[in-house]
C-alpha cells in the first residue's frame, strides 16, 4: 500500500522518491478518463508534492536546499531524479509551478561540483560501498541541466556530460534529457566555498586544479534520514 511504504511520507528519503515517482506515474498513466480512480490518483499526487516534497527543497533549515542528498549520493543519485522527474512529469500535465524544482536542480549541480575533493571522487556523505566514493554517474546530470533554469549551471553540468570521463548512458534519460549540442563551460570561475544551507555541509578548496587542499565539514540541520556517522 502507497502508506505502508518505509518512511514514506519524507522524501529527503529515497525510499520515499521511490514511491513518489511511482504515485507520480501511475496517476498520471490513469487521469483522462482511463480508469475511474485516475483523478483521485492525481490529486493525491498534487497534494503528497505540495504538502511533503516542496518543503524539503524549499526550507532553509534541516532540508535538501543547497543540493546535497543528505544519505549521500551512493543513495541520492536516482533518489534526486525521481524528485526532478515527478516534476517534470506534472508539469508537462499541466498539474504544477515546478520552479522550486527547477531551482533545486541547479542546487544540485552546483553543490556536486563543489564536492569533488577530484575529478573522480565526491563527498560521500554517509554509508557508501566504495572508498574513495566516486563521482556520479552523467545521467544524474541529464536531468537537473535539462530542469534548471540557471543557465550557468547548465552549462557546468554540460561540461561534465561532454568531457569527463564515462560513456552516455544511452538510455531513457539519455534520449529525452540530453541536448548533445549544448553549451559547456568549466567552473574556474565559481566560487571556491559551498553551503548546502539545508544540510549545514560546507565544503572549501583552495583553487580548482583538483591538487588543492579540499575541506568537508558538517554542522547542525542533520536530517533523520541521512546515513551521516558518528564521530
Amino acid at each position: 500500500a502507497k502508506v505502508s511504504v518505509y518512511r514514506v511520507d519524507d522524501p529527503a528519503s529515497n525510499y520515499a522518491e521511490g514511491a513518489y515517482i511511482s504515485r507520480v506515474l501511475t496517476a498520471l498513466a490513469l487521469s483522462g478518463g482511463r480508469n475511474t480512480n485516475g483523478t483521485r490518483l492525481v490529486n493525491e499526487a498534487v497534494a503528497y508534492r505540495s504538502s511533503n516534497v516542496l518543503p524539503v527543497i524549499t526550507n532553509l533549515t534541516t532540508s535538501l536546499y543547497g543540493g546535497f542528498w543528505a544519505e549521500g549520493w551512493n543513495y541520492g543519485q536516482q533518489a534526486s531524479r525521481n524528485l526532478v522527474l515527478c516534476g517534470l512529469a506534472l508539469e508537462a500535465a499541466g498539474l504544477a509551478n515546478i520552479n522550486p524544482e527547477r531551482t533545486w536542480a541547479g542546487q544540485v549541480i552546483n553543490s556536486l561540483i563543489s564536492a569533488q575533493p577530484s575529478q573522480d571522487q565526491v563527498y560521500d556523505g554517509g554509508d557508501w560501498y566504495a572508498y574513495p566514493a566516486a563521482f556520479v554517474e552523467k545521467d544524474l546530470f541529464y536531468v537537473m541541466a535539462a530542469a534548471t533554469t540557471d543557465t550557468t549551471a547548465r552549462s557546468y553540468a554540460n561540461f561534465i556530460i561532454q568531457n569527463y570521463p564515462g560513456s552516455q548512458t544511452r538510455d531513457m534519460q539519455d534520449l529525452l534529457y540530453r541536448d548533445t549540442s549544448a553549451r559547456a563551460a568549466f567552473w574556474s570561475s565559481a566560487p571556491l566555498q559551498y553551503w548546502n544551507q539545508g544540510t549545514g555541509l560546507i565544503v572549501a578548496r583552495n583553487d580548482w586544479n583538483y591538487n588543492s587542499t579540499w575541506v568537508a565539514f558538517q554542522l547542525g540541520n542533520l536530517l533523520e534520514t541521512d546515513h551521516q556517522q558518528d564521530c
